[in-house]
């Protein structure tokens, strides 16, 4: 691997967007619901 160190004339590129309203609380729920699928699966196995 070569590591080429970049002169100061060059941009760094920055891939940003705006963040989705709701989308926080919705990711939230579906991980929690999906631990405490995991969490009886696993129970049940016992």
């Amino acid at each position: 691997m070569s590591h080429e160190k970049k002169s100061e004339d060059e941009e760094i590129m920055v891939l940003d967007h705006e963040e989705v309203p709701g989308y926080r609380p919705v990711f939230l729920v579906a991980i929690t619901l999906g631990i405490l699928y995991l969490a009886y699966v696993f129970f049940r196995t016992l």
